[in-house]
């Protein structure tokens, strides 16, 4: 079989995201980068918890499901990514605020939000990357499920889907670090709730999306992007408003007595 070398593009497009999300984001606003690291260390450590979970909980919870059939595997295994990302994500970056963040603009607060997402793109990318492995080492090809050698060998036009979704998800890691960080300012939970909501949303129909489309296929592929496309256009909508309504973070006197209330 032959290893398609050009979906590594992919990859490289997803780094360029992150990358030039964060190169833009400070040019513009002039935010130190001290906030864009403390996105990307949030995001290191809630991915940290993940993996343990990964590693314990949820195999005993995929291995408890298998006699359940497929629509309760997938709307419990829903739930249950999504939560996790909203608690850990939303949670992780909600006490950041609280210790680091407390007094903090608008323009720090979407800093933040843009090294969270970033970091993930371009960890994301490098792991695409590494498919030149079997490329340059074909014997390893025959080492993987036929399902991964079947998408390996993919026409070169699927390496835009990667690359769009990464810029949609970065979209909702801003705006659930937005809503996560106003809630620990204001002292308001409920921009906490729907800080968690959103991103669990996203996380939580990712497990369905392989049954939903055949994502063996282009078509497949582009079409399971759909909804994050939804998701994300909806999220950068929200952003937009919050900006009109909230305004910068630190010339809202009110919500700093709240927040310190």
């Amino acid at each position: 079989m032959i290893v398609n070398p050009f979906l590594s593009l992919a990859g490289f497009g997803m780094i360029t995201i992150g990358l030039l999300a964060m190169i833009l984001w400070r040019r513009r606003s002039k935010a130190e980068w001290r906030y864009f690291l403390l996105g990307a260390i949030v995001w290191v450590a809630a991915i940290f918890v993940k993996t343990v979970m990964d590693l314990t909980i949820t195999t005993i919870l995929v291995d408890s499901l298998n006699d359940f059939g497929i629509t309760i595997y997938l709307i419990t295994i829903g739930i249950y990514v999504g939560l996790r990302t909203g608690l850990l994500e939303s949670g992780f970056s909600y006490f950041a605020a609280l210790i680091r963040l407390r007094n903090i603009g608008w323009k720090e607060a979407v800093a933040f939000g843009i090294g969270f997402g970033g970091v993930e793109a371009i960890v994301l990318g490098l792991q695409n990357i590494s498919l030149l492995i079997f490329y340059f080492n074909p014997s390893l090809v025959e080492l993987l499920p036929e399902a991964i050698q079947k998408e390996l060998s993919m026409q070169t036009i699927v390496v835009l889907a990667p690359i769009m979704e990464r810029v949609f998800a970065l979209t909702v890691h801003i705006l659930a670090s937005l809503l996560a960080i106003y809630s620990a300012i204001t002292g308001r939970l409920k921009y906490l709730v729907a800080s968690i909501f959103y991103k669990a949303l996203l996380d939580g129909i990712v497990p369905a999306l392989p049954y939903l489309f055949d994502v063996t296929t282009v078509q497949g592929i582009y079409l399971a992007e759909a909804p994050i496309a939804a998701i994300g256009i909806f999220a950068f909508l929200i952003i937009r408003s919050l900006e009109r309504s909230i305004g910068d973070f630190k010339g809202d006197d009110q919500l700093k007595l709240a927040g310190s209330s």
